[in-house]
């Protein structure tokens, strides 16, 4: 027998005697049949508040945990969103020093080239179908290709 089935742990057919007059008689009989059925209900209703109680506790428990689990999350997309933003200033201040060295030297070298030019009489040019040399004739400086 069991709490859950709403019995008691004694058969209602055990034998209890009067300690006045040595009167022996069954739990189910008499005066203890009712107290029985009494505390088998508050027994009963004891058990449901327990169950009861014991749900809410979980219940606030895991929207506790939801909650924390929530702001864990929203701290990780907020430090996500900031590490790519430091990336990304990272990244252009970067380029914008690639940049300037790249136009730092090459300046001197474009600054460079017509002065060249002009003081040649031939120019080199190299490419992936391979080198051209151009030679600039006497003639009103009309240039002619060599290979």
């Amino acid at each position: 027998m069991s709490l859950e089935s709403g019995q008691l742990l004694l058969s209602p057919d055990t034998t209890v005697t009067c300690p006045k007059c040595s009167h022996e008689f069954s739990l189910d009989q008499g005066f203890a049949k009712k107290a029985l059925e009494q505390l088998s209900e508050a027994s009963a209703g004891a058990i449901a508040a327990m169950r009861e109680a014991e749900r809410e506790q979980v219940e606030r428990r895991a929207e506790q945990l939801a909650g924390e689990q929530a702001r864990a999350a929203k701290g990780d997309v907020e430090s996500l969103k900031k590490l790519l933003k430091d990336q990304g200033e990272a990244n252009a201040k970067s380029l914008a020093e690639v940049r300037s060295v790249a136009e730092k030297s090459l300046t001197p070298r474009l600054e460079e080239m017509p002065r060249a030019i002009a003081g040649s009489d031939s120019l080199r040019i190299s490419g992936r179908a391979g080198t051209i040399y151009v030679r600039m004739s006497p003639r009103a400086g009309a240039p002619s290709t060599v290979d």
